[in-house]
C-alpha cells in the first residue's frame, strides 16, 4: 500500500489554488497511490470528497512532525509539498525494494522537465519511508521554509536512516504559476543540514549497501548553519 500525505491552506490567489488542484487531480488518478491523507487548514473544494481522500482539519499551518499520528504503521508514506504530482514512475518503487530505515529525499522536476538544483542535491520535495519513523517527531518546522528539506534530512540520518535520493527513476514534478512567492532568509529553518544529489537505480543499491555496513562511508554532504 502507497499512501501520500499533503497539507493544504485556504488562500485567495486562484493561480495558486489551481496548482493545488492540478497536483491533488493527478495523484488521486495515480494507480499507484492507494490513499491520500490531507491535513487541511480551511482549503475548500469538492475534489476534497473524493473516495480515496481522508480529510483531517486543523486549525493551524502542521509542522512535519504534525503527520507523524496519521501515518500509516504496514504503508510505504510519502509525504510530500502540496503543489507537487506524481507520475507512472512511481511504479520503481518497486524495484528499489525500500526497508525500515531507508529515506527517499527527491528532487523535483521543473516544466522543463530538469531536475532543480541537481548538482548540489540541496533541495527536495517528497520524502518516502515505510512505517512510522519516531524522528519525525523531532520535525517541529513547517513545510516550505528554506532549509527545512535539508534539515529533515539530517534528522533521518541522525536517527540511523539510509538518506538517497533516486530522482532519475523516480520524478516528481512541480506546479507553481508565476508570480513566485519570495522565502525569507529570516525564516530558514536553523540546524544542520544533509545534502542529497540524485542518483538513478544502480548508484541507489551501491550506496545503499555501503551506508548499511559502514557508517563511516557518506554519499551525501554536510552544511552547518
Amino acid at each position: 500500500m502507497v499512501t501520500l500525505y499533503i497539507s493544504l491552506y485556504k488562500t485567495d490567489s486562484t493561480k495558486r489554488k489551481n496548482d493545488f488542484l492540478l497536483c491533488l487531480r493527478e495523484n488521486i488518478n495515480n494507480k499507484l497511490i492507494d490513499k491520500i491523507v490531507v491535513l487541511n487548514e480551511g482549503f475548500d473544494d469538492p475534489i476534497l470528497h473524493s473516495p480515496k481522500i481522508k480529510l483531517v482539519s486543523l486549525s493551524e499551518r502542521p509542522f512535519f512532525s504534525s503527520f507523524y499520528e496519521y501515518l500509516e504503521i504496514d504503508s510505504i508514506n510519502i509525504i510530500a509539498n502540496n503543489d507537487i504530482r506524481f507520475d507512472g514512475s512511481l511504479f520503481y518503487l518497486k524495484w528499489l525494494f525500500l526497508k525500515k530505515g531507508d529515506l527517499l529525499s527527491l528532487t523535483r522536476k521543473e516544466k522543463n522537465y530538469q531536475l532543480l538544483r541537481k548538482e548540489e542535491g540541496d533541495t527536495q520535495d517528497a520524502w518516502i519511508f515505510k512505517g512510522r519513523p519516531d524522528c519525525l517527531n523531532q520535525c517541529d518546522f513547517y513545510m516550505g521554509k528554506l532549509g527545512c528539506d535539508g534539515r529533515l534530512n539530517y534528522i533521518f540520518y541522525k536517527g540511523g536512516y539510509r538518506v538517497l535520493n533516486p530522482s532519475r527513476l523516480i520524478s516528481i514534478f512541480h506546479e507553481h504559476t508565476p508570480p513566485f512567492s519570495e522565502h525569507s532568509e529570516s525564516e530558514r529553518i536553523k540546524g544542520t543540514y544533509l545534502f542529497s544529489k540524485p542518483i538513478g537505480f544502480f548508484l541507489f543499491h551501491f550506496n545503499r549497501i555501503l551506508l548499511y555496513y559502514t557508517s563511516r562511508y557518506r554519499v551525501n554532504y554536510f552544511y552547518a548553519e
